[in-house]
């Protein structure tokens, strides 16, 4: 057994259910939808500052910078 092979069944042992189901979890979320959500005010912030409310970096989730995920930049 190699590290590669405890690697994968790890990864397809982590998309199937409780159920014994495979499950390919996807997530999308529409931006223009967010945006449009976004009063007169916060848009203001949004484009004097360039920042954005708090919920709706709850509805989005982490970006890489905040999430356990190194960004890596070629310069």
């Amino acid at each position: 057994m190699t590290a590669s092979a405890v690697v994968a069944a790890i990864g397809a042992y982590a998309k199937i259910n409780a159920a014994g189901e495979w499950i390919d979890r996807t997530e999308t979320t529409s931006m223009n939808d967010l945006f449009e959500r976004m009063s007169s005010q916060e848009l203001e912030a949004y484009a004097q500052t360039g920042a954005l409310p708090g919920w709706f970096e709850g509805t989005v989730g982490a970006t890489a910078i905040d999430s356990q995920e190194r960004l890596i930049v070629d310069i």
